[in-house]
């Protein structure tokens, strides 16, 4: 640092405004510099050597000294701290959106689940109406392969699995234990028995 800089310093400390007063300093050793040879009373100071002066002349400079550095650090906490902030606004934003996603899909598969069991009462008030009629008995056993698809919801081309895994949900939806009618649960039992 020049003698101009260093009387800058100073005067942020509040020890002098004066170049001459620091030339004075630097001339009876009380600030510590070398001597530049280029230039006509040109001074070179270090940093630490004025921070050792400024300790000397002014002792409440040294925790002023304390108090800027750690302003400094404050500062640069504090735009640490923002910066976390935003990267974690980001993960928020970026997980509110899986979330929305998440929900999208389980709202479908519950308009699916919905739509399943409209078609199984719908099948099950079916049953009843037909057992009240005596449409349906154990002697006159259902076409598996063609009304059965047609009765429980399905495309004729549905598989036996397929078949057999609406059937159980038919026949858990009107199980006596869950309030069903135990006649058309024994017959449904027996075209189950069938499907085997």
């Amino acid at each position: 640092m020049n003698v101009k800089e260093v009387t800058e310093k100073l005067k942020e400390y509040g020890i002098t405004d004066s170049e001459q007063m620091v030339r004075r300093w630097i001339r009876n050793g009380e600030i510590k510099s070398t001597e530049i040879k280029n230039r006509k009373a040109g001074y070179d100071i270090s940093k630490e050597d004025l921070i050792e002066f400024v300790k000397k002349r002014k002792p409440e400079a040294e925790y002023k000294l304390k108090v800027v550095k750690l302003e400094k650090k404050i500062e640069q906490l504090k735009s640490d701290k923002h910066l976390g902030a935003w990267e974690e606004k980001q993960n928020m934003k970026k997980r509110l959106e899986e979330l929305e996603k998440e929900n999208k899909e389980l709202q479908n598969h519950n308009w699916d689940l919905q739509k399943e069991n409209r078609n199984l009462k719908i099948n099950i008030a079916s049953l009843e109406s037909q057992l009240s009629a005596r449409e349906l008995s154990s002697s006159n056993a259902i076409n598996v392969t063609g009304s059965i698809n047609n009765f429980l919801g399905l495309p004729d081309t549905a598989t036996k699995q397929e078949v057999r895994k609406v059937f159980k949900q038919l026949l858990k939806a009107v199980h006596p234990d869950k309030g069903g009618n135990e006649e058309l649960f024994k017959t449904l039992q027996k075209q189950y028995e069938q499907l085997r």
